[in-house]
């Protein structure tokens, strides 16, 4: 009965925060039509080549406080000391506009050096001010999922969407801004989303005095985040400076084209991974047993959930992708498509990273990061440095795969010395294996060498991947009963 009502709560969170992303990748893909009409391909890769490159100095100016808040705000007690947290994290956020400021005189001197042309310098001005913008954007709307307000947070990512929707549309379709366009929506519409979040909720939480100790906690919790996420940088991003290098930015375009077919996807990373830590770190404090027996069984039940759902969505798109595409993107975009079975499947390694892998947080061992980034990222290198040259995007998309599987064998190898509960990786793995080179024919077949398939081929093979869960025993009918019961029922609250 408590494992049925710890479901149930994590359900209510999850189903609350997808249906939010929901909503904004449903909107993404309405824009879809309309941008790739006012956009070609190449545009697309110039966008991507500078918010990669940019990502870098976001990460760096972040200093790791989003993944030092999110631990230390669950240890800091009171009410008090948590709004003192939050209000220094605000002010160490407010100063991230100082060294964007400085990167931003370099626009020019920047968009000559990737583009050969300083075409771009402004589209470059406008990013470089987007760091500070989406740092702040980030740690306002994070304060809902601290205090678990998922309907909360959903209003902002209400307001992010329509924003970016009134605000796209204006720029790129109508006045044909170009690239530029659509960088300028999306400092608007987070300025939108700071505003609403500041003056709705988080002013109210703050309690307004600077505190050394939290700066000086977060800041040295969070140090060696700075170089674990930037060599994992090199993994998530370089691939883009790579192609850009050996092919043009038209392949980072097709490239980032397969990442927005993979959006719905991203739509339940998102909500899981928005809805996991805090339920799990609630869960870890409220148990009295000091072996955490429940919450350990509640974690890998999840996962599985997780696993479940995202391969039977992953395989679906992968396999009629080719039926999909005429209704959303016109044919210069289309064989970026082949990347997605890829794409999904990555994302669905680096999830199961994160959601099995408490025990470095746990045991306050940021360091472990640090070595197993440079070990993934000696491997993404390599790989790109391989295939990039000879398959072009394809190859970045099976180095991030493989990168990716790299570094969730390292960080749960690690995790699992600190926190140990059985995972059955091995079971869990094939399940995963299996359907991914389901998903992977199809489209790779079908775009890459003109294979065609029948639809009833197509609709045979995805029954027998609705059956694969139950034959590998990655989940129960009875399982499916309890989560759709839960579900149904996601009003409970966690149990004391």
């Amino acid at each position: 009965m408590g494992q049925l009502k710890t479901i149930k709560s994590y359900s209510k969170d999850t189903v609350v925060y997808g249906l939010g992303f929901g909503l904004q990748k449903f909107v993404g893909f309405l824009l879809l039509p309309l941008y790739t009409r006012a956009l070609n391909p190449s545009d697309y890769g110039i966008i991507d080549t500078i918010t990669a490159g940019l990502l870098l100095f976001t990460i760096i100016i972040q200093a790791g406080l989003t993944n030092a808040s999110s631990l230390y705000f669950y240890k800091a007690g009171s009410e008090e000391e948590k709004g003192k947290l939050l209000f220094t994290l605000l002010v160490l956020r407010l100063l991230s506009v100082i060294p964007s400021l400085i990167i931003s005189i370099f626009s020019r001197q920047i968009s000559i050096s990737l583009f050969d042309t300083d075409k771009y310098t402004w589209m470059v001005f406008i990013s470089c001010m987007l760091i500070p913008i989406s740092l702040l954007n980030d740690e306002q709307i994070w304060i809902f999922r601290f205090y678990r307000k998922p309907w909360r947070y959903n209003l902002g990512t209400v307001i992010k969407t329509v924003g970016n929707v009134f605000w796209g549309l204006l720029l790129v379709v109508f006045l044909r801004q170009g690239v530029w366009g659509v960088q300028m929506a999306t400092f608007l519409s987070s300025f939108m989303v700071i505003i609403y979040t500041f003056f709705s909720f988080s002013r109210k939480r703050y309690v307004y005095k600077f505190s050394k100790y939290w700066a000086k906690t977060l800041l040295k919790f969070g140090a060696p985040f700075i170089l674990s996420l930037a060599v994992s940088w090199v993994f998530s991003s370089a691939d883009r400076y790579f192609l850009l290098h050996y092919q043009n930015t038209t392949e980072i375009g097709l490239y980032s084209i397969g990442y927005t077919f993979a959006r719905p996807m991203q739509l339940i990373n998102m909500a899981f991974g928005m809805s996991f830590l805090p339920f799990f770190m609630s869960l870890w404090e409220k148990e009295s047993d000091t072996d955490k027996t429940a919450t350990k069984k509640a974690a890998k039940g999840i996962w599985y959930m997780y696993l479940v759902l995202t391969c039977v969505l992953g395989l679906f798109l992968s396999i009629f992708i080719a039926q999909i595409l005429p209704f959303v993107t016109t044919p210069q975009y289309i064989m970026g498509a082949a990347a997605v079975p890829l794409l999904i499947f990555s994302g669905i390694v680096r999830q199961s990273t994160d959601m099995n892998s408490p025990g470095i947080g746990l045991r306050e061992k940021p360091l472990h990061y640090v070595w197993m980034t440079i070990v993934v990222s000696i491997v993404s290198l390599g790989m790109n440095f391989l295939l990039i040259p000879r398959i072009s995007f394809l190859g970045a998309s099976i180095s991030n795969l493989v990168s990716n599987i790299v570094y969730f064998i390292l960080a749960v190898t690690v995790s699992q010395h600190y926190f140990k509960y059985d995972l059955q990786i091995f079971r869990a793995g094939f399940y995963f294996l299996v359907n991914f080179a389901l998903a992977a024919v199809f489209p790779i077949a079908e775009l890459k060498f003109n294979i065609h398939f029948p639809i009833l081929l197509k609709v045979s093979v995805y029954f027998i991947g609705l059956l694969l869960p139950f034959i590998f025993g990655v989940i129960k009918i009875s399982d499916l009963r309890l989560i759709i019961t839960a579900i149904k029922n996601r009003k409970n609250e966690i149990p004391a």
